[in-house]
């Protein structure tokens, strides 16, 4: 237990120093192509690697916003249909035409931009149970039904939060996480 917790706080720094030397370099750099003259005084230079730091959080913030909350939306659609699903199976419901007609226009939408691959193969997956659902409720067996919706809607759940992390607003942790 105790190699885990050491294991566990080498990734913690290994995480902050990424983070610190992404901040620095895009922060250096920004510096240097906006505010890059020959003579600066040691205050000239603490205030434009601020003025640097604030534009850089600026563009990470304003662009991890809009494409987190697109792909928030998606997920938090795909895991309301999944529980729509799921207690219809429980309460031994059809499932409503609302939600096969959802399904079908999305799973049917080329290149959309709201939907991973990963996104609209579940879909497709929601798609196909629900329809054998409505068709044959007596050969489905309804405990598998509902298990697969909770773990997609869990699942769903899981993503959704990860977007609330920190470690969400670097660019490089971002991709080696």
């Amino acid at each position: 237990m105790k190699s885990l917790n050491t294991i566990l706080h080498l990734k913690s720094f290994f995480y902050f120093f990424v983070f610190i030397g992404e901040v620095f370099t895009a922060t250096t750099l920004l510096n240097i192509f906006l505010f890059s003259t020959s003579v600066q005084t040691t205050f000239d230079v603490i205030k434009n690697y601020l003025a640097s730091y604030t534009i850089y959080q600026l563009i990470v913030l304003v662009t991890f916003r809009f494409w987190d909350a697109s792909r928030i939306d998606a997920k938090t659609l795909i895991k309301n249909t999944a529980d729509e699903l799921q207690i219809a199976a429980e309460f031994k419901q059809n499932i409503s035409d609302e939600a096969i007609k959802f399904l079908n226009e999305e799973t049917s939408l080329k290149n959309d931009v709201a939907w991973t691959k990963n996104d609209k193969s579940i879909l497709e997956e929601l798609l196909k149970k629900a329809q054998n659902y409505n068709e044959d409720k007596e050969q489905v067996d309804i405990n598998e039904f509902r298990h697969r919706m909770k773990q997609i809607s869990r699942a769903m759940d899981f993503e959704m939060k990860i977007y609330s992390f920190s470690w969400m607003n670097s660019i490089i942790l971002r991709k080696i996480k």
